[in-house]
């Protein structure tokens, strides 16, 4: 039996990059606009996220929210 597994892309379009981060297309573009999220970048006529990028994003997004509930509890 030959099992083939799915290629999990590197490379996102906006919609992928939502759902990859768990918001909606339009927050998604809203936390673009404020920074929290990288702008992408285009290859020929499409945008792309690098989902490297976004891992490391997030991870600075998370890494706010705990510190703020830190100081809520201090």
């Amino acid at each position: 039996m030959n099992e083939r597994r799915a290629i999990q892309p590197r490379g996102l379009r906006r919609i992928e990059a939502a759902g990859y981060v768990g918001v909606s297309p339009t927050k998604f573009d809203e936390m673009v606009r404020r920074g929290d999220m990288p702008a992408g970048f285009h290859v020929d006529s499409i945008r792309l996220w690098d989902r490297q990028d976004l891992d490391v994003c997030f991870g600075l997004l998370k890494d706010g929210a705990e510190r703020e509930m830190e100081d809520i509890r201090l």
